[in-house]
């Protein structure tokens, strides 16, 4: 089954470039990322741009963040059987790093995708537009645009990933939520790690037969339910309270008595049947 990869770009790149380690012709690490003028000069000079991608080219994994995660991720498939989809900010900085990451993808073999980008804080902004307002909008507007395509993605026969390793901690934010409410595995590297993260599925809707489940648990906290009752429910619904247990909605603990284990709401699992009665 083929993977279809959101990865959020961030200016690592251009980070590691101007750290000293690597020759690409300019003193990167004199100018600020919001210096616009300055980035969008290099963005649009070829000769700039063709440095910098040789850097990457030979070390992708020490230049770019998002390579490192991906290249972890995705080390046992074949170009052809993974698409990547990258989300960038409005910035010239951040497009400087978008393109590198596109050319490499393309010149690795992959189907890479970047159709849309989203407002970033250092953008220049219209006169009376608030910076803060576009920002915030634009985190609204990428979330809403990874809902509808993991939609689609997931009804041509994908299996989708979130590379939430680098970008604006807003726009990781709306990887993880965009990942959590699809049920999609979220990844990210630490710069600090030498393993890949998956992150648990922190947010998850209970399906029906779940949902019994927990109003079944949260009635035993209020009324007298016999050990009979329990057995009951795990002849019932064995793979629901497995599910949930593995989510962190119910937990067992030892029963008093003769009885051996008892099924038990936790935390997570109360708040969620208060929130869906």
């Amino acid at each position: 089954m083929k993977e279809f990869h959101f990865i959020n770009v961030g200016v690592s790149i251009v980070s590691n470039l101007g750290n000293g380690c690597y020759e690409v012709g300019e003193n990167l690490r004199e100018h600020r990322l919001s210096d616009n003028e300055y980035w969008q000069s290099l963005l649009d000079n070829p000769s700039f741009l063709n440095r910098a991608f040789g850097v990457l080219r030979e070390h992708p994994m020490q230049i770019s963040a998002e390579l490192n995660a991906f290249l972890k991720k995705t080390q046992h498939l074949s170009p052809e059987e993974v698409e990547v989809y990258l989300t960038a900010t409005r910035t010239p900085v951040n497009e400087i790093c978008a393109r590198l990451l596109e050319r490499f993808f393309l010149e690795e073999g992959y189907s890479v995708y970047m159709p849309r980008e989203f407002p970033g804080y250092f953008l220049k902004i219209h006169p009376g537009e608030n910076r803060a307002e576009s920002f915030a909008r634009g985190i609204s507007e990428l979330l809403e645009h990874l809902l509808t395509l993991v939609r689609r993605k997931r009804e041509e026969g994908y299996v989708v990933y979130f590379n939430a390793t680098g970008g604006f901690k807003a726009h990781i934010m709306a990887y993880a939520v965009a990942g959590f409410l699809t049920s999609s595995s979220v990844y990210y590297l630490n710069e600090e790690f030498d393993d890949l993260i998956i992150l648990p599925p922190l947010l998850y809707f209970p399906t029906p037969r779940e949902l019994e489940v927990l109003r079944f648990l949260k009635q035993k906290e209020e009324e007298q339910v016999t050990p009979h009752d329990l057995e009951k429910l795990w002849t019932a619904y064995a793979e629901e309270i497995t599910n949930l247990e593995c989510l962190g909605f119910v937990a067992f603990r030892e029963g008093d008595g003769d009885a051996s284990l008892e099924i038990c709401l936790t935390s997570r699992g109360r708040e969620m049947e208060e929130r869906l009665r």
